[in-house]
């Protein structure tokens, strides 16, 4: 059973756990009377924290400082941890690593998440079983993968990654000609969708023609349609102003499109795949993504569930419509 914001009572104490074991884990340095820099080049932080969809447990990424004058300069590295029904942590995957876009699988079975590993071209998508052992590769790309989603039957995943750098541009910073110049010959970011197999693990991808550039997806609750974010090109202004959601389908055909004004933030389907919730621009003129709105996967006008509301919704994810 959930309450009326869409959260099971295991998913609500278990968030609660989890902010408790992190308040606990800060006591040592409470109890000094002093906060020292030290101190503070030593403070962990939860980064991203995801139930799974039995609300059970809860996986999280903690952000572990380097070690000042004994590892390289850098930023903090990001591990995996699980919080389990006893309230209990585990470490799942520590030391120098830096994990992003963690997410359950469907079936509740893994957690799954974006890393480079050795032999990696660039981020790649990796799952470890929820209850124990090795993390394997499930998909990996010519260039870096930027975000995930898998469909609920988990027969497909799809992902976006910009396309390859050309052979001609390649063989020409070989030579030397390796200039940046701001915003020029920048890749659109693809969205590739690649079959599953039996052990879980993704076949050959297939690119969709989809117009400009990808940001952000998410499959549909039945599996059949899949809501992607583009904007018109890769630059700067457009990714920031004009990204517009599609919903499309998994050969690529775009069956409607929003007209969400100005800056987009963070969006979901609804449980029963009939609606699109946002984080939107209330105008072209919004200085940020902040209006809550929802509109039919159809299309339609979208609707502003908050009117009145004056403060901007600062929340990077919508998780229940």
């Amino acid at each position: 059973m959930k309450n009326r914001f869409g959260i099971s009572p295991f998913a609500a104490r278990f968030s609660i756990a989890l902010a408790l074991l992190l308040m606990l884990a800060a006591l040592p340095l409470a109890a000094q009377s002093v906060l020292t820099p030290h101190d503070i080049a030593r403070i962990r932080v939860v980064s991203d924290a995801v139930i799974s969809p039995d609300g059970a447990q809860i996986a999280y990424v903690l952000s572990v400082p380097r070690q000042p004058m004994t590892e390289d300069d850098g930023p903090a590295w990001a591990e995996l941890h699980l919080m389990g029904a006893d309230g209990k942590s585990r470490a799942f995957i520590t030391g120098a690593v830096n994990v992003s876009a963690v997410a359950w699988t469907p079936d509740g079975k893994s957690i799954s998440f974006l890393a480079r590993r050795a032999g990696d071209k660039g981020n790649a998508i990796y799952v470890i079983p929820a209850d124990g052992g090795e993390a394997r590769k499930l998909a990996g790309a010519e260039t870096s993968i930027s975000g995930y989603t898998f469909c609920p039957h988990m027969r497909h995943v799809a992902y976006l990654a910009q396309e390859a750098v050309p052979d001609a541009r390649r063989k020409l910073a070989e030579r030397g000609f390796n200039q940046e110049v701001y915003e020029e010959n920048l890749r659109p970011v693809r969205v590739w969708i690649a079959e599953l197999d039996a052990s879980g693990t993704a076949g050959k991808p297939r690119m969709l023609d989809l117009p400009g550039s990808a940001s952000a997806i998410t499959w549909s609750p039945a599996g059949e349609k899949i809501a992607v974010a583009l904007a018109p090109t890769p630059l700067v202004d457009d990714d920031l102003m004009n990204r517009k959601i599609h919903i499309i389908s998994e050969e690529g055909k775009i069956l409607a499109q929003f007209n969400n004004p100005g800056k987009l933030g963070a969006f979901a389907w609804s449980p029963d795949g009939k609606n699109i919730a946002m984080i939107s621009a209330a105008d072209r003129n919004d200085p940020a993504a902040g209006q809550l709105m929802v509109v039919p996967a159809t299309g339609g006008a979208l609707k502003d569930l908050l009117p009145n509301y004056e403060v901007h919704r600062r929340g990077r994810r919508v998780d229940h419509v």
